[in-house]
């Protein structure tokens, strides 16, 4: 079982602060704009460095934000970059979603919930023991019949999932 420990975090935006994760599942990160939210996931995933507090956590997925997909290149480009035993868990994925017809052109000309789609099929295809989704979906229709397998299949993985909500105030 994969595990997420902050203990006494302190930074300009925390203080003191301490969380355990322990059961697999899909957990909420819920707060206004500029609470810390990805700047917590961004410490989690160790691209920014801590100097007070403990933190022990896996291999951690998190894609930031869409920008950081190159937009002069294909879904299939970034497909191409996954491992044998990853790419076997895109195509029963890609299967789950109705194998979307989009994936073969460049991603500059994707709509929003095109682009929704590419990163969430790519992040939860990515072999990691935590998941990060950081308002990746929240253009995704909750509706869409061919997204609810994916969504549901999240909590029952062996890795917690964690996704964030904005909340204006």
């Amino acid at each position: 079982m994969t595990e997420i420990q902050v203990k006494n975090l302190t930074t300009d935006l925390f203080k003191n602060l301490s969380f355990e994760l322990f059961q697999n599942g899909l957990y909420g990160f819920v707060g206004r704009n500029g609470i810390g939210k990805s700047t917590l996931f961004s410490i989690l995933n160790k691209e920014i460095k801590i100097s007070i507090g403990e933190i022990k956590v896996g291999k951690v997925c998190y894609i930031p934000s869409l920008e950081i997909f190159d937009k002069n290149i294909t879904a299939n480009d970034y497909f191409k970059l996954l491992s044998d035993e990853e790419k076997i868990t895109l195509n029963k994925n890609l299967e789950l979603m109705g194998n979307p017809d989009f994936f073969n052109k460049k991603i500059g000309t994707y709509s929003l919930g095109m682009k929704e789609l590419f990163a969430f099929i790519f992040a939860i295809s990515i072999e990691s023991d935590i998941l990060i989704l950081d308002e990746l979906i929240d253009g995704l229709d909750e509706k869409n019949v061919s997204i609810q397998p994916l969504r549901f299949g999240l909590s029952s993985k062996r890795k917690p999932s964690v996704k964030t909500k904005q909340v204006i105030r």
